[in-house]
C-alpha cells in the first residue's frame, strides 16, 4: 500500500480556512511528500514552506539550497530561518526542537496553520521515547493530530500513514529528498529507539 495525496483531502477545508498555511519543510522524504500533496490538492499558493537551519551539520547550507530548488520546482514560496541551538544540558535533540518551535510560534498569527509531516512511525517513537523518560498518561497518549501552537494551530495530516507507505509513493513519484546523516547517530535517543528498539 502507498500514500496518495487524496488521503489528506479530509483536511483540505481546515487548510483552506486558515488565515495562512505554513509547512515545516526539512527537505526529508516525509515533509517533501506532504508539500507535494498539498500543492497537488490546493495549488502552490496555498502554502509557504518554512525551512529551519539548525547549524548542526556541515551540510546545512546545501540542504537549504536543495529545499529552495524543490520549492522553486513546485512554485512554492520558501522562507528559510536560521536558529542557534542553546544546549543547556537538556540534550541537542530537545534544544533543536525548542528552537524550531519558537520560530514556528513567532511566525503564526491567529487563524494561521502549521502543517507538520509526522507519520505513524514517528508516533510510535514518540510514545516509546516518552515511556523511557517516565512520562505520565498524558505524555503516553502520543502526538495529537491537531493542537494549538502559539496563537495559531498545528496539524499533522500524515499521522495515520507509515513511513513505508510514504516512501512507496515518494519513489513512484521520483521525489528527491535529503537524508540527514545524523539519523545514523545512535547517541541521539530517537535514533536509538528507531534503529534498536522498534525493530
Amino acid at each position: 500500500m502507498s500514500f496518495s495525496p487524496d488521503y489528506i483531502a479530509p483536511h483540505v477545508p481546515k487548510i483552506r480556512r486558515a488565515g495562512h498555511c505554513y509547512l515545516a519543510y526539512s527537505g526529508g522524504m516525509d515533509s517533501h511528500v506532504l508539500l507535494q500533496a498539498v500543492v497537488k490538492l490546493l495549488g502552490a499558493d496555498a502554502v509557504t514552506a518554512i525551512h529551519i537551519n539548525h547549524q548542526l551539520s556541515k551540510n546545512a547550507d546545501a540542504w537549504r539550497q536543495h529545499c529552495q530548488a524543490r520549492c522553486d520546482e513546485l512554485g512554492v514560496v520558501m522562507q528559510a530561518e536560521i536558529v542557534t541551538i542553546d544546549n543547556d544540558g537538556q540534550g541537542v535533540e530537545q534544544a533543536a526542537r525548542e528552537a524550531r518551535y519558537a520560530v514556528f510560534e513567532k511566525l503564526l498569527s491567529p487563524s494561521d496553520l502549521l502543517l507538520m509531516a509526522h507519520h505513524a512511525d514517528d508516533q510510535v517513537e514518540t510514545v516509546l521515547y516518552r515511556l523511557l523518560r517516565g512520562s505520565g498518561p498524558r505524555g503516553l497518549a502520543g502526538m495529537p493530530q491537531v493542537r494549538s501552537l502559539g496563537p495559531g494551530e498545528l496539524l499533522r495530516p500524515l499521522l495515520s500513514y507509515t513511513r513505508a507507505e510514504l516512501e512507496v509513493y515518494a519513489r513512484a513519484e521520483n521525489l528527491n529528498w535529503i537524508e540527514d546523516e545524523s539519523n545514523q547517530d545512535l547517541s541521539f535517543d530517537r535514533n536509538f529507539i528507531r534503529q534498536k528498539v522498534v525493530p
